[in-house]
């Protein structure tokens, strides 16, 4: 800011204060003109980062134009104006299910780049959203602390232990996800039946309704690790008074590295998961009195059983079987004991 910039601004000042002489103390007026100062000092700065970005794009002003740069923009490039209004008007364009779609640990932004190319849509800044995605890391280090524990994000619920921030994770997610919304998150199987403080992290969540789904993947899926993860899928606003458990565990194809879910793989899980579909050894909805009753232990081998179904026995059969195993041994013995016979030696003894 030029001398001559600040006795204008001084003369300014001074003129405002003049005027609300007896309409308010000093203290008051100073509160009022700080917040208008750093108003402008940002409004300034701004101007001048912009200029220097667009260059000669930067609208330019006449000498005694007393019109803002974009007001004057505004005036140069009328049909620009109007073709933004019409791409903004609600009517215009396919109707989307999903108005947006947050991914709180992106890393590379694969899972919102898959999601942009179904819905055609562009990162935006919202509040809240209609689907959220991660990803997160398993079971990372972080450190809680006692302003995060009156956080809006985790005060109801309690902080993520130290040693692992799965949960804090979730709760950053959910507290951005819409009444309407729909969570899915992935992460390792210890947040389904961990206690301390991530039991009673579920245990809210659960008593909540807001467990709407959980979903068990093979091994060996990701490049960075081996183990075996699950899909939690969270709403606000759930209706049915169970969950719905899905082990796919099983349904995979092995690569030769790591194993990869199939179309076929990917579709069955959705298929079941869309209707809440009940398979014998694939999936079950659990109603929550049961899962309160396993102290909301969520570890899907409780409520779907992995254990590969034993093969009946056809007891007739294998009577059948030792009969005619029995005559065999029999008639090999006496065969043997003719031989030995005839040599002079001992006799095996009978079977009987």
């Amino acid at each position: 800011m030029t001398e001559i910039d600040q006795k204008q601004l001084g003369n300014t000042l001074w003129g405002i204060a003049d005027q609300l002489r007896g309409a308010m103390n000093a203290d008051d007026f100073r509160d009022y003109m700080l917040s208008f100062l750093f108003l402008r000092y940002l409004s300034d700065n701004y101007e001048i980062a912009a200029a220097k970005e667009l260059g000669p794009d930067y609208p330019r002003l006449e000498a005694g134009d007393r019109r803002t740069s974009l007001a004057l923009w505004y005036a140069q490039n009328p049909e620009d104006i109007d073709a933004f209004e019409t791409s903004q008007d609600p009517a215009t364009g396919k109707k989307k299910q999903l108005d947006s779609v947050l991914d709180f640990a992106c890393g590379s932004g694969s899972l919102l780049l898959n999601v942009r190319h179904r819905m055609g849509a562009d990162p935006a800044k919202a509040p809240q959203f209609d689907a959220v995605v991660a990803n997160p890391p398993f079971s990372y280090r972080w450190e809680p602390n006692s302003a995060l524990s009156e956080d809006m994000r985790f005060k109801n619920y309690g902080l993520a232990p130290k040693s692992a921030a799965d949960f804090a994770f979730l709760l950053h997610g959910f507290h951005y996800l819409k009444p309407e919304g729909v969570m899915a998150i992935i992460l390792p199987h210890g947040v389904l039946f961990r206690g301390g403080a991530e039991e009673r992290i579920r245990t809210k969540l659960l008593k909540d309704g807001n467990i709407d789904t959980v979903i068990g993947l093979p091994a060996n899926l990701f490049f960075s690790t081996g183990i075996p993860v699950c899909i939690l899928v969270l709403k606000k606003c759930k209706k049915p008074d169970d969950v719905l458990f899905i082990n796919a565990a099983e349904h995979f194809e092995k690569g030769k590295r790591q194993y990869r879910l199939r179309p076929e793989d990917i579709d069955k899980i959705i298929e079941t998961y869309q209707f809440r579909r009940e398979e014998e050894r694939y999936a079950r909805r659990v109603p929550m009195t049961e899962i309160a009753d396993n102290d909301y232990n969520l570890n899907i081998s409780r409520y779907i059983s992995t254990a590969e179904p034993e093969e009946e026995i056809d007891l007739q059969a294998v009577h059948q079987q030792l009969a005619t195993l029995e005559d065999q041994i029999a008639e090999a013995t006496q065969r043997h004991n003719a031989f030995l016979q005839e040599l002079g030696l001992p006799l095996l003894g009978r079977h009987h």
